[in-house]
């Protein structure tokens, strides 16, 4: 009887997690800018950061259970 060991690797991150946040829009430092145009971007931006917190949560619940997952089957 041969015994062979078995390496596990820890899994890979989902494509749909591995991505970077959107970099957030700037105003235009030529240019005056109205109210209405500095507050479409206020608001791109907000949404633009909220989502990006969303994917990082995401992010570190999905790794916290695969470390749990790989060590409980480790030992």
């Amino acid at each position: 009887c041969v015994t062979v060991p078995v390496k596990q690797s820890f899994p890979v991150l989902p494509t749909e997690l591995n991505k970077s946040c959107e970099p957030l829009l700037l105003l235009d430092s030529g240019n005056p800018v109205t109210l209405s145009k500095l507050m479409n971007i206020v608001a791109i931006n907000y949404r633009s950061s909220h989502d990006c917190a969303i994917k990082l949560s995401a992010i570190l619940e999905w790794y916290s259970e695969q470390k749990k997952i790989f060590e409980d089957n480790n030992k």
